[in-house]
């Protein structure tokens, strides 16, 4: 089953944001222009580091889907798309996903050992701001600091 959604980036070819039409296959994800000159993009699920669904705005009702995935050349990218259908998508996503990964055990532990470390979060930047006030304060060495701070951020 087709979707149709709002695509707001995240292809490095497809520079253009705009109403998209989004599918999951047994074994990849599809998005691509609807109409006559259909283009589209395949992402295999091997490939994919992680899908999410976020809501949006104060009210909460819009959902946000971001599609992390390696685009085989040593970089990451995240595919943003957005719209009614995005939340129904999103469930048919994670089932094809989930069934590619028990049909290809071998493309989970790919997808893990090609992911990257995990980026500093708001709970790592207080952290490291609680540990640079003691430093001020001088309850703890700037050596004491600058360990902490190379530790929160996994360097």
């Amino acid at each position: 089953m087709s979707f149709k959604v709002e695509y707001r980036g995240g292809i490095p070819e497809s520079r253009k944001t705009g109403t998209v039409v989004a599918d999951a296959f047994p074994d990849h994800l599809v998005v691509g222009t609807p109409g006559f000159s259909f283009k589209s993009y395949n992402i295999s699920y091997g490939k994919m580091l992680d899908v999410s669904l976020v809501p949006e705005g104060a009210k909460k009702k819009n959902y946000v889907l971001n599609v992390e995935y390696d685009t085989g050349n040593g970089f990451t990218s995240v595919i943003v798309l957005t719209g009614k259908e995005v939340s129904q998508l999103y469930g048919s996503l994670q089932k094809s996903r989930q069934k590619y990964m028990q049909r290809n055990p071998s493309a989970n532990s790919a997808v893990e050992s090609s992911a990257p470390s995990p980026s500093p979060t708001a709970d790592t930047a207080t952290e490291i701001q609680k540990f640079f006030d003691l430093k001020e304060k001088g309850i703890i060495s700037e050596d004491e600091f600058a360990a902490k701070k190379t530790q929160l951020l996994g360097i």
